[in-house]
C-alpha cells in the first residue's frame, strides 16, 4: 500500500492533472472518432443486408457508444480543472478576494479574468461550446433531446479546451503566475494532438 509518490502540493497541481486526464482522453476520442469515420467509408461498398455490412454495421454502433463515452469522461476532466483552478484562485489569491466563493462557476471566471483586466471571451466561448452544451447535460440531466450530442467530435471538443486553456493562462498572467506561453502546444504535443484544428 502507499507506492505511489503523486504531484499534488497545491490545488494548482491537481487541476493540471486533470488537465492531463483530459488530454489523454481527447486522443483516445481522436483515435475513435478516425476508426469510425474509415468504417462509415466502407459501408458503401459493403454488400447490403449481408455478413459484412451487418458486422459493419455492429462495429459502428460500438465505436459511436464508446466515443460518446470516452468524451464525456474528457470534458468531465477539463471541468474539473478548471473549477480547481478558479477555485483556488477564488480562495488564496488576494487580488481576487472581492469575488465570493459561492458564485457560480461563469461568475468566477468571469469576474476574476475583468478584475485582473484580461480578456474573457475566451472564456465565453468555452463556456457556450463546452459547458453549457456539453458539461450540463451530461451532470444534470434532466430532459434531453434526441439531438443534444449530434455535434460532439473531437473538433469541437479540441477548439473548446484550447479556448479554456486561453482562460487558465490568462488567468495565471493576470495573478503573475504566468505558464509558458506555448503551454497549450507543449501540453497537445505531451498527449500527441494536433495543436490546432
Amino acid at each position: 500500500m502507499g507506492h505511489f509518490k503523486f504531484n499534488t502540493l497545491s490545488t494548482f497541481d491537481l487541476a493540471l492533472h486533470h488537465g492531463h486526464s483530459a488530454l489523454r482522453l481527447l486522443k483516445i476520442a481522436m483515435g475513435i472518432e478516425m476508426d469510425y469515420l474509415s468504417e462509415k467509408d466502407k459501408l458503401p461498398n459493403v454488400p447490403y443486408g449481408r455478413t459484412e455490412y451487418l458486422k459493419s454495421l455492429g462495429k459502428l454502433n460500438y465505436l459511436q457508444t464508446d466515443m460518446f463515452r470516452i468524451s464525456c469522461a474528457s470534458i468531465m476532466m477539463f471541468q474539473a480543472m478548471l473549477e480547481a483552478a478558479i477555485n483556488d484562485s477564488v480562495e488564496t489569491e488576494v487580488m481576487l478576494s472581492a469575488i465570493k466563493s459561492d458564485s457560480t462557476f461563469k461568475d468566477k471566471w468571469t469576474n476574476a479574468l475583468t478584475t485582473l483586466n484580461q480578456e474573457h471571451t475566451c472564456f465565453d466561448r468555452y463556456y457556450k461550446s463546452i459547458y453549457r452544451k456539453f458539461r450540463n447535460p451530461i451532470v444534470h440531466p434532466k430532459q434531453i433531446a434526441a439531438d443534444s450530442f449530434d455535434d460532439l467530435c473531437f473538433a469541437v471538443l479540441h477548439r473548446g479546451y484550447t479556448d479554456g486553456w486561453d482562460a487558465l493562462s490568462r488567468l495565471q498572467s493576470g495573478l503573475g503566475h504566468p505558464v509558458d506561453i506555448d503551454s497549450w502546444f507543449a501540453m497537445c504535443r505531451a498527449h500527441q494532438l494536433p495543436d490546432a484544428v
